[in-house]
């Protein structure tokens, strides 16, 4: 799940060049179904797979995704697909 956050920071950096941005989000999206497969109770694989789903422009994956997610999430738990700032 961190490997998949790590990407996907990177991924979203728009400093970066398109093709390099691409291959990140290839492996960010690889990176999230493993562990998927690996924890699939735990919400928050779900929410990154959201959410690299998202950023891949998938929109109807990533939503189906991150409504998986709010489904597993402990009681009281927020799920939003993206944090606001602080």
């Amino acid at each position: 799940r961190e490997t998949a956050e790590v990407l996907f920071l990177w991924a979203a950096d728009g400093r970066l060049p398109r093709e390099t941005r691409r291959e990140l989000i290839s492996a960010c999206v690889r990176v999230a179904t493993r562990a998927v497969a690996a924890a699939p109770s735990d919400y928050l694989v779900w929410l990154w797979l959201a959410r690299t789903q998202a950023l891949s422009g998938n929109w109807e994956e990533a939503d189906r995704y991150l409504s998986r997610a709010r489904e597993l999430r402990p009681q009281g738990k927020a799920v939003r697909m993206f944090a606001g700032g602080k």
